[in-house]
């Protein structure tokens, strides 16, 4: 944890051009930079930030097998929303305990510049990834706030030490770091697999990988990754990786039970069915093709769009032409004309 002074961010001219070049993608809820900027706008007579830290690192990972996505680290535990919160509030009742005071708390969904106030309060900087660094956790902190009217002595900020290194941009298959610390949305894995509602646009989802929700490829390539320790809030982990076929063909039901607490239950199943298809696409696993047979049918036209990708992947000619046939929706129609399109020209 580290302490702050609450006055505005510097970094809110940074946030308007941001915002400015359209990098939020869909990220509606980001357009509000006055707000964000200044947390007297969530606490009125705000005088300080205690920002916090909650360690997701599971460690070393364990390369997935045939057929199978990855899952960001974080979302390997339980959703951390609720236990971050938990603690902050704690700590607000701990301080009244002692002084009078106004307080309120905020995780991940709050408006407030959190990297910006965790860089102030001393914990790390912003790496060239976009991401707060740490020195002993590198980038694998979940942040949490608590803005108080009481005036704090405040810690220092770290100087940047990323120095020259240019590991996590290079490490982007699809070019989203367009800049040193800043992230074009519109182009980064892990807001395609989580954020994003519509269509993965084609020219990325190779790029995608074996990725069903998140990314972590700049985060591991970067140097520091060699200080991060272990998270001891291991609780309920989800596997290391999941079978793309298995999520693919799971009914509402079975999704909810099988991801009720965790980060993937916001996605929900349509999107991460969606992800699915993408991976079984990339892996051209044999053993997905009777999923994605399957999910031509599946009630959600996103889903069936995807599945028609992948198939063409596949190989899947007579599939693809069976359900042409068959078809309303324009768009997964176009999908999968594209796919044959693809198979009659030789074309990936």
């Amino acid at each position: 944890m580290g302490l702050a002074s609450a006055r505005k961010a510097d970094e809110g001219r940074a946030l308007r051009e941001w915002l400015g070049h359209g990098y939020q993608a869909g990220m509606s809820w980001m357009d509000n930079a006055e707000v964000r900027e200044d947390p007297a706008r969530l606490l009125p007579g705000a005088r300080s930030v205690v920002v916090v830290g909650l360690n997701c690192f599971a460690g070393a990972r364990v390369p997935p097998g045939p057929g199978e996505g990855r899952i960001a680290r974080y979302a390997l535990l339980p959703d951390y929303h609720g236990l971050v919160k938990k603690g902050i509030s704690r700590l607000l009742d701990a301080i009244r305990a002692c002084t009078p005071c106004r307080g309120a708390a905020f995780v991940d969904a709050a408006p407030i510049l959190e990297r910006a106030y965790a860089r102030r309060a001393g914990i790390g900087w912003i790496g060239k990834n976009a991401c707060l660094i740490a020195p002993r956790f590198a980038s694998w902190l979940l942040l949490g706030e608590l803005i108080l009217d009481l005036e704090l002595d405040y810690d220092e900020p770290l100087p940047n030490r990323c120095g020259t290194c240019r590991r996590c941009l290079d490490a982007c298959p699809t070019g989203a770091i367009v800049a040193p610390g800043v992230v074009d949305a519109n182009r980064c894995i892990a807001y395609l697999t989580i954020e994003h509602r519509g269509a993965i646009p084609r020219d990325l989802r190779t790029a995608v990988g074996e990725w069903l929700f998140g990314c972590e490829l700049c985060q591991e390539a970067c140097p520091w990754i060699r200080f991060a320790r272990r998270t001891r809030n291991e609780a309920s982990r989800l596997p290391d990786a999941w079978p793309a076929a298995g999520l693919l063909a799971m009914p509402e039901g079975d999704f909810r039970a099988a991801f009720a607490g965790t980060p993937l239950f916001r996605t929900g199943r349509a999107r991460m069915a969606r992800n699915a298809a993408v991976v079984l696409g990339n892996t051209r696993e044999a053993s997905g093709g009777a999923a994605l047979d399957m999910a031509l049918a599946d009630s959600d036209a996103i889903v069936r769009g995807h599945a028609a990708w992948a198939l063409g992947r596949h190989g899947a000619r007579e599939s693809l032409g069976e359900r042409l046939a068959t078809e309303d929706d324009p768009v997964v129609m176009e999908e999968i004309r594209l796919a044959l399109a693809g198979l009659a020209g030789g074309s990936d």
